[in-house]
């Protein structure tokens, strides 16, 4: 199925044809798998356009050109409709108008000029209502290839034209040649035309593809995160209960101990909220997402940095990135033995355009750490937050004594 999508102008004539399935019709269907096999423009043969109307109806043609995708393969097509005596008419006056009333023309679709195949009928005096029927006394007919398609051309002498010259056969001829050229530099305008429509229409489809694969990936992602994120959840709630519990005496120690870790949890929620005029600094946002993670923040955690103002859209992201880097430190790293430490530092540079972000997250005391054979899930969730959502940097060193990141990201506000 190749529905019409797209068309220009969108006027009223125009509207009629959205939806419309051509390869439905075996004519343009003919000239369409032409193009797709050649790559190149392919007109069509005699049809009644879609937009035409029971008023001055035309006959018509389809110029087409396959769009391609970057393996080769069709995509879609792109291709203009010709209403053949509007097309003419604007030919004949532009390109030579000097051989109007001179020169009657009939264009048919194919090498046959049959009656019910003539794609144009100009004027001639031959078959006007208003005069005797006349035999001309010039007549010259020819074959013209045009995009994949034939054409027969049939051009006969006016009265007018007999009338003026005497010596009439090579001035016809020199008429005839005229307006040929013109009516073939037209066609050859339109088939550049054509490619430069094609041109365009096959970037924008790149450019589509692109957006529409990073959507896809983005939204892949996004969906194996939520899944993650669940998981990581489940995870850290086990492990907060754990920990509280090894350090709690009582029942209820251990119950005011637990709420009191899940709430800072929820926390995090709150603070991410859609209020755009609540501002967040970063400090705060570290304390919010790291603290549920150490039942001694002060013996674990080392945090050092300025004061830093996080915009909306850089808390989110930048709780994912320290939610992942907490949750792997928990599970393999730092936090998963007792003595284990993260040192959390930040600064920024003001006078980088755009002004920069500067974080690094060193882990010691850990079990001995050696450079994974495989890349996780974990590790790319930080690259794509980091390098594709933030537009920064990351670094991360596997020391045997322990994982260290760094990344630099753009932050704005500073």
């Amino acid at each position: 199925m190749t529905a019409i999508v797209y068309l220009e102008p969108e006027d009223w004539r125009n509207k009629r044809a959205i939806g419309y399935d051509m390869l439905s019709e075996p004519i343009r269907r003919a000239a369409m798998l032409r193009a797709e096999q050649t790559r190149e423009p392919s007109l069509s043969g005699r049809v009644t356009l879609l937009q035409e109307t029971n008023e001055n109806q035309q006959a018509g043609t389809l110029m087409y050109l396959p769009v391609l995708k970057p393996d080769g393969s069709t995509a879609a097509f792109v291709y203009a409709a010709f209403r053949m005596n509007d097309l003419i008419s604007q030919v004949t006056k532009s390109q030579a108008p000097h051989t109007a009333g001179n020169v009657a023309l009939r264009i048919y679709d194919g090498p046959i000029a049959r009656p019910d195949a003539i794609l144009f009928e100009g004027h001639n005096d031959a078959t006007s209502a208003t005069r005797p029927r006349r035999e001309p006394k010039y007549e010259h007919s020819l074959t013209l290839p045009v995009a994949g398609a034939v054409w027969s051309l049939a051009f006969t002498s006016t009265s007018e034209f007999e009338d003026s010259v005497s010596y009439g056969r090579t001035v016809f001829i020199a008429v005839v040649g005229s307006l040929l050229s013109g009516l073939i530099a037209s066609i050859v305008g339109s088939i550049a035309h054509a490619q430069v429509r094609n041109a365009a229409a096959a970037e924008a489809f790149a450019r589509e593809a692109e957006t529409r694969r990073c959507a896809e990936e983005a939204s892949g992602l996004a969906n194996r995160e939520l899944i993650h994120r669940a998981k990581n959840t489940i995870a850290v709630v086990s492990a907060l209960a754990s920990q509280t519990a090894r350090h709690s005496s009582s029942l209820s120690g251990f119950m005011d101990d637990f709420r009191t870790r899940l709430s800072a949890l929820a926390r995090i929620q709150d603070m991410l909220r859609p209020d755009a005029n609540r501002a967040t600094e970063l400090a705060d946002l570290v304390e919010a997402v790291l603290k549920p993670y150490t039942t001694d923040v002060e013996a674990k955690l080392s945090v050092r940095g300025g004061a830093v103002p996080v915009p909306q859209n850089e808390a989110m992201v930048m709780s994912l990135v320290l939610n992942e880097l907490a949750t792997n430190a928990t599970k393999y790293g730092a936090w998963s033995v007792p003595g284990g430490r993260v040192a959390l530092d930040w600064s920024v540079d003001r006078d980088a355009v755009p002004p920069n972000l500067k974080v690094s997250w060193e882990e010691s005391g850990g079990p001995d750490v050696a450079p994974p054979t495989r890349r996780g899930f974990g590790s790319s969730v930080l690259t794509f937050v980091i390098e594709r959502s933030m537009n920064g940097r990351l670094v991360t060193q596997f020391a045997r004594s322990g994982i260290r990141h760094q990344f630099l990201v753009p932050w704005p506000g500073l």
